[in-house]
């Protein structure tokens, strides 16, 4: 097996190595920090969540008004007979005062307790891709770290008895996920899945699936995500020419309040397809969060040049022969 290179992302990137930026296919040296970065990613998701509940309107209506109502029965009577010069210098006055601004501390603080609580399985669903990394790279990326190299060059030179078809085959779906490196280390990474599309009869559609990303959090704002989708597409153009397909759908699930990352979807003209309550009466009732799915559909075109329309689609072409569907 692979020797896994390993990297802290808590630790800030050296300064010692050239800033140079480059990208690989995801290799079996590099599983471990790629499920880490998925995982920071998923467990980012809660405090993006957190942030959105705690700073919404809901919450402090209920704050405020918890606040006041206490603060008014308490101190209403001394607005009413003693005079406002006098009721910083009177001893009940700030006792009251006190005792309400300490009240809107523990209201806020039993609204962050409870936000916290709803927003807890993020965290776990994040924790179980250690075991379940399935879910986010297709594949069982601990038998993919087991592998004996790197590369598919590299396992085709090895001699004929220590080469099987199943191991192979885990090794080339490294080439359906990609890594971007900085200054030596991994700080993002995006992979996709290929699966036909069930909603279509012919044979020759598919989907393509962003199972996964994940960005360290100092970089988000780098526009990385949109080199990630970038390469996602022209990915996709080189699946389509495996598969010999007529037409994609690259889809990927977000949640409503990934608001660092949805820009860059909008940008490359990614289409809201569905939205979802979560089923939390919470979460989904109140603060009306939904998970989305974002799609793009790429046709690819014929030899005669034309192009098979499943929906209308712009007139101008992509790079790779493919169209866009709007």
């Amino acid at each position: 097996m692979v020797v896994q290179k390993e990297f802290d992302l808590t630790v800030g990137l050296s300064e010692d190595k050239e800033a140079v930026v480059s990208y690989s296919d995801l290799t079996p040296e590099y599983s471990t920090i790629s499920l880490n970065l998925v995982i920071d990613r998923r467990r980012y998701l809660q405090a993006l969540l957190n942030k959105k509940l705690l700073w919404s309107a809901p919450c402090w209506v209920g704050v405020l008004t918890i606040s006041v109502g206490y603060g008014y029965f308490k101190m209403a009577d001394y607005f009413r007979y003693v005079p406002l010069q006098e009721l910083i210098s009177n001893n009940n006055f700030r006792y009251e005062l006190i005792s309400t601004m300490i009240l809107a501390g523990m209201v806020f603080s039993v609204f962050f307790a409870l936000s916290a609580l709803k927003t807890e399985y993020l965290r776990a669903d994040a924790d179980k891709l250690v075991d379940e990394s399935e879910k986010a790279f297709g594949f069982d990326l601990k038998a993919y770290s087991n592998l004996p190299v790197n590369t598919v060059d590299e396992y085709k030179a090895l001699p004929k008895s220590k080469k099987n078809d199943k191991e192979l085959e885990l090794l080339e779906n490294g080439k359906n996920s990609q890594i971007v490196i900085y200054r030596e280390t991994p700080i993002a990474v995006i992979s996709l899945v290929v699966d036909k599309d069930p909603t279509q009869t012919n044979d020759s559609s598919y989907i393509i699936r962003i199972q996964s990303f994940g960005i360290r959090r100092v970089y988000v704002k780098s526009g990385i995500m949109k080199e990630l989708l970038i390469w996602a597409l022209f990915r996709t153009r080189a699946i389509v020419e495996d598969l010999n397909a007529s037409e994609v759908l690259v889809l990927c699930d977000l949640y409503s309040f990934e608001k660092d990352v949805i820009p860059a979807f909008q940008e490359l003209t990614f289409k809201k397809i569905n939205s979802s309550p979560l089923k939390d009466w919470l979460l989904g009732g109140i603060y009306g969060v939904t998970k989305d799915t974002w799609a793009i559909g790429l046709l690819a075109d014929v030899q005669d040049g034309s192009s098979k329309e499943a929906e209308p689609i712009d007139s101008k072409a992509t790079d790779g022969g493919l169209r866009k569907r709007n």
